[in-house]
């Protein structure tokens, strides 16, 4: 039997990976790919909106006239396209609730169905101040036909604090293709060590300087690597280059092959995020290649890693801690015993986030809230 195609027009940032480093623009870009290489089986049409800033781009007058045309741009594209769903990538942040809910009321009155995708944020476990945003984010959530949530975690907050209805929500943890097997790491003296993602506030890339700073053998146990780009990152990189020296890299944002490269030279990622992670793409790239992660309890981090299993759980806003682990490893690693941690973090990846079958989970849901409305 033929399986009718589901036409989804889906929200993004950027996918221009030089622009954006985003985590909702690596999925999209994930399930981009998998939907190319298998379109008529998995029964979709994907179509693609871009929305957001970009890394560098200052939230300026012309950023915010750039805003106001967003909703004429979106009416447009689904009176053009005319997409069964609207996939809407929806951060729970101060400037995204209200234009992701001008956008779902958009697609509510154009007759589209709208499948809501949270993606973290600080509102995801802790309501926002204004009443308006708290309304927002209630309808959005009422009007949605389905909500995406990263993991058991934002399920249960988001149903205490904004009344979300049960049988709306599907967790859907963040996925990645995974090589069958891991990279061997060539012995070396030092800790490789990688911090990769936006350089913003919310990430505690001052909590890795102070860590650094304050660790008189950091420069002889560690080489640090950072890749990215953000707001932060003169900061960032004076502190880290004056603190380390020659065992400090800057990377800048990294693509395609020098990625994959970048996370084969790795041993460990250092997520030390204070606030408004969901569940980092980068946590799951890094883990599915084996390199051991060490990150805060933000967002649903903590359903991912076990710590001292499969990585480390380390406290917000504590440069201490950070040093203690960092210094564990770089022993473990002179003694060769990191090989059964990056194992275990690679079989965490395979077994509970693969991109094959997030893509037709996926496309289960669309299919099934695709036929229920039409039906």
């Amino acid at each position: 039997m033929t399986r009718n195609t589901v036409h989804v027009l889906m929200t993004t940032p950027s996918l221009d990976t030089t622009q954006n480093v985003s985590g909702i623009a690596s999925v999209v870009r994930g399930i981009q790919d998998a939907i190319m290489v298998e379109p008529a089986s998995l029964g979709l049409r994907l179509s693609i909106f871009t929305v957001g800033k970009k890394d560098k781009q200052a939230r300026s007058i012309l950023w915010l006239l750039g805003q106001l045309t967003v909703p004429i741009s979106f009416s447009a594209r689904i009176l053009f396209l005319r997409p069964q769903i609207v996939h809407l990538n929806a951060p729970l942040s101060r400037f995204a609730i209200p234009r992701d809910y001008v956008l779902l009321q958009i697609a509510r009155v154009t007759r589209r169905r709208v499948v809501l995708h949270l993606h973290g944020g600080p509102f995801i476990h802790s309501a926002p101040k204004s009443w308006l945003k708290k309304y927002m984010v209630r309808g959005m959530l009422r009007r949605a036909e389905a909500v995406l949530v990263l993991g058991e975690n934002e399920a249960r907050s988001v149903k205490a604090l904004y009344k979300a209805n049960p049988g709306k929500l599907y967790v859907m943890p963040n996925a990645v293709r995974v090589p069958p097997t891991i990279e061997s790491r060539r012995y070396d003296a030092k800790l490789n060590v990688l911090s990769l993602g936006r350089l913003d506030e919310e990430k505690g890339l001052d909590v890795l300087c102070d860590a650094v700073e304050a660790w008189p053998r950091a420069r002889n146990s560690l080489r640090l690597v950072l890749c990215g780009a953000g707001p932060l990152q003169t900061q960032i990189v004076t502190r880290l280059e004056k603190a380390l020296g020659g065992s400090f890299h800057f990377g800048g944002v990294v693509t395609g092959l020098e990625r994959e490269a970048t996370f084969a030279r790795a041993d460990v990622l250092l997520l030390p995020s204070l606030y408004g992670e969901g569940l980092p793409m980068v946590l799951i790239e890094a883990m599915s290649r084996g390199v051991v992660p060490v990150a805060t309890p933000d967002g649903s981090i903590p359903e991912v890693l076990s710590d001292g299993k499969n990585g480390f759980l380390i406290a917000k806003s504590a440069p201490d801690r950070i040093i203690q682990v960092l210094a564990d490893l770089a022993e473990r690693k002179r003694h060769g015993e990191l090989r059964a941690l990056a194992e275990a973090a690679h079989a965490t990846v395979v077994q509970n986030y693969n991109l094959e079958r997030y893509i037709w989970r996926l496309a289960k849901i669309y299919d099934a809230r695709n036929t229920e409305l039409r039906g």
